[in-house]
């Protein structure tokens, strides 16, 4: 099965978080707004979702064991649509 590859980048860092792996851009999209969203002291992302981004890094094939690096990561969301989304009572 080709899973994707994605990862968070935190712009005032200037890096990015360590890959996960899911099977679609959907299922990553709705991953990362679900961890915006989430209220506590320590979710950094909420505190300051201007400063986070979801990127499409790649793929992983686990049946022929291959990774692949996409050349440029693809940018897919950022933390600022989902806190907005939230503050509205959309979600």
């Amino acid at each position: 099965m080709k899973m994707l590859a994605f990862s968070v980048r935190d712009h005032q860092v200037g890096a990015f978080a360590q890959p996960f792996f899911l099977p679609t851009e959907g299922a990553a999209i709705r991953a990362f707004g679900d961890e915006v969203q989430k209220v506590g002291e320590r979710n950094h992302m909420a505190q300051h979702p201007g400063d986070y981004a979801l990127f499409l890094i790649g793929a992983f094939d686990d049946e022929a064991g291959v990774f692949v690096a996409y050349e440029s990561p693809k940018q897919i969301a950022t933390a600022s649509q989902f806190a907005k989304e939230f503050a509205k009572g959309v979600h």
